[in-house]
């Protein structure tokens, strides 16, 4: 039976597998982040339901996508290449493999948010940040 930490860590195998170039951290630690990367972190409630043979849990997970930004333009495309649906997003890299290399019974990408231009806070650089919503779904509990 897979925990959250197991799935955060399908989600980082199936993600690094896939797009080579981003680092994905399991969680949002207090140290600098090597750029590009993707930190995870649960963010709503647990919904378990219970069937006649087995409950399952249903949740969605938040994971923040951060560019550090030098050229504008530059930075903008990265995020673009990241939110799209084609080879290289994070949404096919997830959606590769549903299971999340088996922690998970079904898993897909639900939305990313809007791109915004700020400072991350860890290590004062300016960055692009995007919010992607993740659902995963886990029965036999």
């Amino acid at each position: 039976m897979s925990n959250l930490s197991d799935v955060k860590g399908g989600i980082k195998t199936v993600v690094e597998a896939a797009v080579t170039a981003l680092r994905v951290y399991t969680y949002p630690g207090d140290g600098a982040l090597e750029y590009p990367c993707l930190v995870i972190e649960p963010t709503g409630e647990l919904e378990y339901t219970t069937t006649i043979d087995a409950k399952t849990l249903e949740t969605t997970l938040s994971a923040t996508l951060y560019i550090q930004h030098g050229q504008s333009d530059k930075g903008w495309e990265q995020v673009d290449e990241y939110r799209s649906f084609g080879s290289g997003s994070i949404k096919a890299a997830i959606e590769t493999d549903r299971t999340l290399n088996g922690t998970a019974d079904d898993s897909f990408v639900m939305s990313s948010g809007d791109a915004i231009r700020g400072r991350d806070d860890r290590d004062q650089f300016w960055v692009f940040t995007c919010e992607f919503n993740i659902l995963v779904i886990k029965g036999g509990l």
